[in-house]
């Protein structure tokens, strides 16, 4: 289902006072570069997204150019140049 830019970050900010864990990978549209991780995330203003686990930290500036998808747990961002999927996870 697609979301808007601010359920994006009321989703983020859930899982942060949930201290949700989430799994996730970043594509290039290339398919050149790809970053796969387990983390913590948090909303660090109005439009970015932060993803950090130890020395990992990864700001997604999110804005109108984006499309959001959400279903079954799983957070589809999409960019004109990657895309990005978070998955929660159980923290059990």
């Amino acid at each position: 289902m697609n979301i808007e830019l601010s359920e994006v970050l009321d989703l983020a900010r859930k899982w942060k006072k949930k201290a949700t864990k989430i799994s996730g990978s970043i594509f290039t549209n290339t398919q050149e570069l790809q970053i796969t991780f387990f983390a913590g995330i948090s909303v660090d203003d109005d439009t970015t997204i932060l993803i950090s686990e130890g020395v990992l930290e990864i700001h997604l500036r999110l804005g109108p150019a984006m499309e959001f998808r959400y279903a079954e747990s799983i957070l589809e961002i999409r960019h004109p140049n990657y895309r990005c999927v978070l998955r929660e996870r159980n923290n059990a």
